[in-house]
């Protein structure tokens, strides 16, 4: 998940913040309670799919 793959719209079916997108590059959460910490209201605006999603799109673009 780097700036392109942000910008290309990797991020944008998840309705992310700005904030939140930046937290998550930052964090880069490698399970889905990490990611609940840095997701607003994770558990009412993502489904567990979704969330899990990001995770993998995490996973896949971001090398820590």
């Amino acid at each position: 998940m780097t700036y392109l793959a942000v910008r290309d719209g990797c991020v944008m079916p998840f309705q992310l913040t700005k904030l939140e997108v930046f937290s998550i590059i930052n964090a880069c959460p490698t399970s889905t309670v990490e990611l609940y910490l840095l997701v607003e209201n994770c558990d009412e605006r993502l489904q567990e799919e979704q969330v899990e999603q990001i995770v993998n799109l995490v996973a896949m673009h971001l090398q820590h």
